[in-house]
């Protein structure tokens, strides 16, 4: 049996918690308020932030000041991102959050010096670092991303970059790592991009009937580079495309391929992938300070597989709609949930799982994936997550 903290935080029954990320001893949460004035006068949501302790179980809030146009989830070393607009639309304000001390800082941007008195139809945020963000937006009905600022923090600067980084098989960039060498020396980091956004079932689709309409191999190109940072911040600066290298392309999905999840943490990324044309789902760990490659196949294509600790699961889709942790190296399932439960989390140790209520309110169960048999136990009833360490859950 693994002892496992339990951490409950009441006052919050029947609200809406999103988790962002943590930092350090700090978990941070985002706590949307309906405002009724402000919904009246069509200026949306108010978000205020949680910022719970995990050593007392204290809460902090943080309650942004304006009324954002756009967020970022909170970022490598407790970094929040946010941005807003002003004076009608003419002024772009990114903002940095630290949580640290909760303190904030701000850039302003000409948004004219940006799009010309062309129409913003759709924003969106990255964060990378503690230090740099991305801002993009789009002047097309078809809200492709047009316009990409690179925001430095510590300089106080912003620069206009091509929005595939000046690569040209790059189509989109589905997200942004950094990853660090968590040895005193060599201290390396290096950024880690993913790109081509596809919807893999979608992919799957036209990869059936690739004989039937139009080449799309080069438009549904997926890829996982890594870049030294500095030199990656150093090229963007200086208006020059990034320059990849075959040792630099982890990962080139053409047309029968495509990558299905992603994670990592500050010295490693993992990626899953499916093979159509092998039928075939391979998973690979990267660590940055060995530089060593783990790969780990499993002969078929897995809709939702789990990676961890060296070993690879699926969720699978059993008769009414129930769901199940199907371990794949003995082929045995570990847990069958009934058909109203769903998985919030998968562990190495635990698995959590939740039932909606009519209140809108979540019961908590807990399966120890170490018992014999597993049995499933009741945590709880409200929003909860769990950090690895320990499990919160807010009533």
């Amino acid at each position: 049996m693994i002892m496992l903290n339990i951490l409950r935080v009441n006052g919050f029954y029947d609200q809406g918690i999103f988790f962002l990320g943590g930092y350090e001893e700090k978990n941070i949460y985002r706590l949307d308020i309906d405002n009724i004035e402000n919904l009246e006068a069509g200026k949306g949501i108010v978000i205020k932030l949680l910022i719970h302790n995990t050593i007392s179980n204290t809460i902090e809030t943080y309650e942004i000041p304006y009324l954002a146009e756009n967020f970022c989830g909170l970022l490598w070393k407790g970094r929040f991102y946010y941005a807003r607009f002003s004076h009608e639309k003419t002024l772009l304000h990114i903002h940095s959050l630290g949580f640290s001390h909760a303190r904030s800082s701000q850039i302003t941007v000409p948004l004219a010096d940006v799009v010309g008195n062309a129409t913003v139809y759709r924003t969106e945020m990255r964060g990378i670092d503690d230090r740099y963000c991305l801002f993009g937006c789009s002047t097309s009905k078809t809200y492709k991303t047009t316009h990409l600022l690179l925001i430095d923090f510590e300089e106080k600067t912003y620069c206009s970059i091509a929005p595939d980084f000046g690569i040209d098989s790059f189509c989109g960039i589905e997200t942004i790592m950094t990853i660090g060498d968590a040895q005193p020396a060599p201290n390396r980091e290096e950024i880690v991009l993913i790109t081509g956004g596809c919807i893999w079932t979608k992919k799957y689709e036209i990869w059936e009937n690739r004989r039937n309409g139009r080449n799309l191999e080069v438009d549904l190109m997926e890829h996982v580079v890594i870049f030294e940072r500095d030199s990656f911040f150093r090229r963007l600066k200086s208006g020059l495309p990034l320059e990849v290298t075959d040792k630099q392309m982890m990962e080139r999905c053409s047309l029968h391929k495509s990558i299905i999840s992603y994670g990592g943490n500050e010295t490693k990324i993992n990626y899953t992938m499916v093979d159509f044309e092998e039928n075939r789902t391979t998973s690979i760990e990267y660590d940055i300070h060995s530089g060593k490659q783990t790969r780990f196949e499993y002969e078929s294509i897995l809709r939702s597989p789990v990676y961890m600790d060296g070993k690879l699961y699926s969720i699978e889709t059993l008769d009414h709609e129930r769901y199940a942790l199907l371990d794949l190296q003995t082929n045995q399932f570990v847990v069958i949930l009934s058909s109203d439960e769903k998985i919030l989390v998968v562990d190495k140790h635990i698995m959590l799982s939740y039932k909606w209520l009519a209140t809108n309110q979540q019961l908590v169960y807990i399966y120890d994936l170490g018992e014999e048999p597993v049995e499933q136990k009741f945590l709880g009833i409200g929003y909860s997550h769990y950090d690895g360490k320990q499990v919160t859950i807010f009533s």
